[in-house]
């Protein structure tokens, strides 16, 4: 019984741990050497971060999105508390990808994202279903420092 339980307490353990945000040094033959953080969902769906020209670009890949500008909530859990902040997003050409933030810095949100355990995220479309993304924000701080050296 001991066994069962021991093995059910590191199943979660790794679950969280892989929620966590990873960062990662990423070289590519087109856009040689970058940085890139991402929180997984339990459904594959990534929230990065990305530095474009100084700045901390936050978005979501693996979905697909229908409207060319959605309205998005995001819900950020910090400290047990629920905090909702609301934008329009623009998605890529080929709908793969939800631009979020184009300079996390100094956007409304930096602070919820910092000190938040959790973001839940609804994309609401015109002419679409809802879409729901849950994410984890452990390393949350760690991930943009990591971003803005």
């Amino acid at each position: 019984m001991k066994k069962i339980f021991l093995n059910i307490g590191l199943f979660l353990l790794s679950f969280s741990v892989k929620s966590q945000f990873v960062y990662k040094n990423v070289v590519s033959d087109f856009d040689g050497n970058y940085k890139i953080a991402y929180s997984k969902d339990i459904y594959g769906n990534l929230l990065k971060l990305e530095n474009v020209d100084g700045y901390v670009a936050m978005y979501i890949t693996g979905g697909y999105f229908c409207d060319e500008t959605p309205n998005v909530d995001l819900l950020f859990v910090v400290n047990g508390e629920n905090f909702v902040y609301n934008l329009d997003a623009v998605t890529s050409e080929n709908s793969k990808t939800l631009f979020l933030i184009d300079d996390l810095q100094n956007s409304l949100i930096i602070k919820y994202f910092l000190n938040g355990s959790k973001l839940k995220i609804r994309v609401n479309e015109s002419h679409c279903d809802n879409d729901y993304y849950e994410f984890s924000l452990g390393n949350s701080t760690n991930a943009f420092n990591f971003m803005n050296k």
